[in-house]
Order: C-alpha cells, then structure tokens, then sequence
C-alpha cells in the first residue's frame, strides 16, 4: 500500500503545479502544510485495509504539492536563487537522514500509529508559522515575464526559439534519468551498506534449510540476533535464502565466493545511510552557492560526471572504502539537485513555474519509479554489486544527455534574458 503513496507523489506534482500557477502560490502550501500531517494522522487511525489505503493516497496527494509551489516561490522571490535552493535542499536531506529513526524509535517504543500522529504534529506548527509569516510577503503570485524575456519567448527569431525547446527536452530527459539513478539508490543502499559476511560453510546447511548454531553466532556478532522460532526458505540453491524471524526478513545471497546478508532494516545499515544523507548536505550547499557564481550545464555535468565513478566504487569495493565511496557519491549528486532547480527556473516562463516544477517530480517520481523493481531484478539476479554498476550505467546516461544540453542551450544568451 506503501506504493500508493509514492506514485500520486509524482503523478500528483504535475496538477499541483498547475493550480499554484492558476491559483496562489501561497494558498497550495497552506492546503499542504495542513492536509499532510491530516492525512498522517488518518493514517496512523486507520483500522482496515480500505482506510489505510485512502489515508496513504491522501498522504501522497497532499505531499505532492509542495514542491512545485515551493520551489517556484524560491524561484521568483530570492536573490540569490541558488543559494536559497541550496538550503532547502539541506533542510530535505536533514529530513531524510532522521526520519526513519525518529520514526522507527517511536514505532518500537509506543506503536507505527504513534510514529504517524506524533510526527504529524511538527507539521502542524510549521503550517501555523508559515500562515503567520507568509501574509507579511511581498505579492509574488502571478509574476509578469519581462520585455526581454518575451523577447526570448516569444522572437521569431526560430534558432532561438528551438535552441529552448530542445534545451527543456535535454533537462527533462536528464532529470528523469537523474530520478532513476536517484530512486534505485536510495533503495537499495540501506540494505547494501547494513551487509556483512557469513562463513562459506554454512551453505550446506542454509541448503538442507537448517539455521546452524555458528550461523546464529555469526549473526549474534554483527549484532542481528535469531530467535529460536526464526524459519528459513530457499529461494535459489546453492545462491540465494531467506530467514523470516519475528516480522523480519533476512536475504543471504551468494556473492563472488562470500555469503553476504542483508536486512531491510539493519541498525548498521540505517546508522552509515544517515552519514551519506549528512555528507549529501554539504553538496547541496555546494550546488546552491555555485550555481549562482558559475555557468550551470557546466556544473551539472561536472557533478554528475563526478558521481560516476564513486557509483561504480559502491558495487566494487568492501567494507569502510565502499562506505566511504558511497558518501563521495552522495556528496556530488546532491550537489547536482539545487543546480537541476535552478536550470529549470532559468529555461521555463515564470507563468509556468510551478508547472514545470511539477512536471520535474512527474518525471524524476512517477516516470522513473520502476528503478526500485529494475535494481531488485538486478540484485536478484546477478547480485547487489551489480546493481550499483548498472545504475553508475544510467549515470553515463546522463553525461551523454547533460553534455547534449550544453551544446544546445547556449546559456550566456538564455541568462542575458534575465
């Protein structure tokens, strides 16, 4: 049900743009910084199928308004736009690397009911402070395009004219494939980076489906205990089993001559996931603050080109260097994010804004949320180092499409129309 949520996140975007464009921009975050912690609180109230289900579909419908409002209130109301988006990408990161402790230590403590109400209620006062703040802003609703730059929307000048439209079409496409690589992480690097090791010699017996006691030893020295009415299943002899044990599930994999585990939920693995969302931060202060002072396909090919290789080093490499690879990853893709927003603010009409903000989550969320499937059957069947090489393989993607976009956007004449 989880998933009914996460695509009307990105389905949703694209009529969410459009009603802060038609509409206020204001007003779409006053229904969001209300609605969502609502619908989480009906959520976590829920007492069937039926009402867990409606409550998930609010929650992802009602979160799919705030970027496309907020990104374009930034777009249109701050000086320094890089910069600003910078920060607003730092705050996501911070959300992203705590929330599921937070979220996690309450459900382990109270319940997952608890987890939704309690979390809700920030949100509610972020609603209030943001009612309060926001009728002190100056009116930047329905922003006018300026001569020059109706000039360059509207010139007949026709190379000019399709050097834009082929510049949107390049960003696009990238920031689909950006959203691939993106989603396909997050997916799978909790799990990967939470992993250890196993002895060899407990695969006859993962085989004749016995949880052995050095087995059980092995698990209770990477700090992951097996109860006694732990089960296992085989999933692929002499390859691939799975331990079920009180509402956790373990994949036992094997993978170049070793035995890795792998758990949805390890401690290890959500402690070093938190440590990358953090490094991630300190890009999306660099994105920001360059992208203000620099020529930004330039940079965004820079920091994608220099995501590349620390993806391939994630699947390639063992213990702390991998941990480290992939914080040198995060560092330099989320760097990429507030260069992203601001190429859009830079190639869209300001009447459409929100628009195209929303059109970016369609894309980056709901067009490219297969990449989670795609890295399962990648994972399952060549292996979890694997995965990261095929997604460092969407990357190269988007050197080729970043790099098709710099030939095409002729930038100096795009921000002379400012």
């Amino acid at each position: 049900m989880e998933m009914i949520s996460k695509v009307l996140y990105g389905v949703a975007a694209l009529p969410a743009g459009y009603l802060a464009d038609r509409w206020s921009y204001r007003g779409v975050l006053i229904i969001f910084f209300i609605g969502t912690p609502a619908a989480a609180c009906l959520v976590g109230s829920s007492q069937s199928a039926l009402s867990l289900g409606i409550g998930l579909a609010m929650l992802g419908f009602l979160a799919s308004l705030y970027h496309p409002a907020g990104l374009a209130m930034i777009s249109h109301g701050v000086r320094e736009r890089g910069r600003a988006l910078g920060f607003h990408g730092m705050g996501g990161n911070l959300g992203l690397a705590f929330s599921p402790i937070i979220a996690g230590s309450i459900a382990l403590r109270l319940s997952w009911r608890y987890s939704y109400y309690l979390l809700s209620l920030p949100g509610f006062i972020a609603g209030i402070v943001f009612i309060i703040v926001s009728r002190t802003i100056v009116d930047i609703e329905k922003p006018k395009a300026t001569a020059s730059e109706e000039s360059v929307q509207s010139s007949s000048s026709q190379p000019a004219h399709r050097f834009t439209i082929w510049a949107i079409i390049l960003l696009y496409a990238s920031m689909t494939l950006t959203g691939f690589a993106y989603r396909g992480t997050v997916t799978i690097l909790p799990s990967y980076l939470g992993r250890f090791s196993v002895g060899m010699e407990s695969q006859r017996s993962l085989d004749n489906g016995i949880i052995s006691e050095k087995l059980r030893q092995e698990f209770e020295s990477s700090k992951t205990r097996l109860s006694q009415n732990a089960t296992i299943s085989i999933k692929r002899p002499a390859g691939k089993w799975q331990i079920s044990d009180e509402g956790k599930n373990y994949t036992i994999m094997k993978e170049q001559n070793r035995l890795n585990v792998y758990g949805r939920r390890t401690s290890r693995g959500i402690f070093f996931a938190t440590m990358v969302y953090l490094v991630g931060m300190l890009g999306q202060f660099m994105g920001g603050h360059l992208s203000d002072r620099r020529r930004k396909t330039r940079l965004y090919l820079l920091f994608n080109a220099l995501s590349l290789p620390f993806m391939f080093l994630i699947g390639l490499t063992p213990g702390m260097i991998m941990v480290f690879s992939a914080g040198l990853f995060a560092l330099f893709h989320f760097a990429s994010q507030p260069v992203e927003n601001n190429l859009i603010a830079q190639y869209t009409p300001p009447s459409l804004r929100s628009s195209s903000y929303g059109l970016k989550f369609l894309f980056a969320f709901g067009v490219a949320s297969p990449a989670a499937a795609f890295c399962g059957y990648i994972s399952d069947r060549f292996g979890f180092d694997s995965a990261f090489i095929a997604l460092g393989g969407v990357i190269f993607l988007i050197l080729i499409v970043v790099a098709s976009l710099g030939m095409v956007a002729k930038e100096k004449r795009v921000e002379a129309s400012k």
